[in-house]
């Protein structure tokens, strides 16, 4: 009987889970299509658009906020299931037995909604973006870039969450730890604005406007990015 009951929580659990996503789904799809709706308009007159990051020269607080708006909703919701986790974390572990197993089962949770949330991007993104002349006229490779940009911008934001994991178990504090690395992501450009390379600068990583592909010097390697915060988190 207590097995059976361990199941039918763990089987209860799953399905909190999967009304958690489809809420959050829901909620997020008007700002995701926002998002791609600025993308669109901006990738229109200077590739590669909104989704690149604010690569302009200077610093614009507007493109910046853009860009901040972009990772709030994912890292709010990322940083708030791993709090709740580990706030309840000694009522649960008994039932999962080893500490391993519940941490795998926390993370794998934290990173499922953040890989949903940039899926539908990647879709609302590819069916929604503005087939206008002057992208059509532009020399860019489109449909690579329509899947490119979102994997970049998804491996970025599972590198901030691994660090905001970090703050969340130090500090206990899921509000202070999204505020600073929103705060790192707001600042993180200023190194660039005065000469230090994107190459060497992690917290530019995830604007591919900085890439090799969009800049002759100075650019990060996207592949070799992707796999320094792959193994970060």
């Amino acid at each position: 009987e207590p097995i059976l009951s361990i199941q039918r929580e763990k089987a209860m659990n799953r399905k909190t889970f999967i009304v958690f996503c489809l809420i959050f789904s829901i909620l997020c799809l008007p700002i995701l299509w926002l998002i791609v709706w600025h993308h669109g308009a901006t990738a229109a007159i200077s590739w590669p658009g909104s989704l690149g990051g604010p690569t302009e020269p200077g610093y614009n607080p507007v493109d910046m906020l853009w860009w901040l708006l972009l990772f709030t909703p994912v890292w709010g919701a990322c940083g708030g299931i791993f709090s709740a986790g580990l706030s309840t974390a000694r009522y649960v572990l008994p039932r999962y037995g080893r500490l391993r197993r519940w941490w795998f089962f926390l993370i794998g949770r934290t990173m499922a909604v953040n890989l949903l949330y940039f899926v539908l991007l990647t879709m609302i993104n590819i069916f929604c973006f503005p087939k206008s002349a002057a992208l059509e006229n532009m020399n860019v490779p489109m449909a690579f870039s329509l899947t490119w940009i979102p994997v970049i911008l998804w491996v970025h934001s599972s590198a901030m969450i691994a660090i905001m994991i970090w703050i969340v178990i130090l500090s206990q504090q899921h509000t202070m730890a999204l505020f600073f690395i929103l705060v790192m992501q707001a600042l993180g450009k200023i190194p660039v604005i005065m000469g230090f390379p994107p190459a060497l600068n992690p917290l530019v990583w995830g604007m591919y406007g900085y890439s090799t592909d969009c800049m002759s010097a100075g650019g990060f390697s996207p592949g070799f990015v992707l796999i320094a915060e792959i193994l970060c988190v």
